[in-house]
This record gives structure tokens, C-alpha cells and sequence, in this order.
């Protein structure tokens, strides 16, 4: 399937659902950033972070997280 082929409203759908799991990765790597390079701790885990922040369930959250740890490990 192709994202032209898509009725509008599953396009909408989908761009919103793009735009938070990036945002969640953003989010995701500075927490992750933070605490590999600058010695800086949180009182939850990332997990509860995100979650709470964006009020999701646990697949995004999780995903971009696993992301981000493999970027900062990267690094």
C-alpha cells in the first residue's frame, strides 16, 4: 500500500502518529543523552517519562527508546 492510495483521513492518522514517534525520539535521545554523557538522573525511568509526557500506551514509548539507546550507543 502506498501512502498516496490512502483516504484522507488515514493519511491524517498516520502524519500525526510520524510527527509524535519523532518527537517521542527526540525526547527519548536527550534523556538518553543526558545520562550516558552528562551524569544527569532522573527520579523515574524512561518509560514513565515519555508515557507520562505524550499519555500513550507502551509501544511507542518503548520503540523510540530502544532508538535512542542504540544512537547514544553510536555515538
Amino acid at each position: 500500500m502506498y501512502y498516496k492510495d490512502l483516504e484522507p483521513d488515514a493519511e491524517f492518522i498516520i502524519k500525526k502518529d510520524l510527527e509524535l514517534y519523532n518527537c517521542m525520539l527526540h525526547k527519548a535521545f536527550k534523556i538518553c543523552f543526558d545520562r550516558a554523557y552528562k551524569d544527569v538522573t532522573y527520579s523515574e525511568t524512561d518509560q514513565r517519562m515519555i508515557k507520562s509526557f505524550y499519555g500513550t500506551s507502551d509501544y511507542f514509548p518503548l520503540s523510540a527508546i530502544y532508538e535512542a539507546k542504540a544512537l547514544v550507543k553510536s555515538l
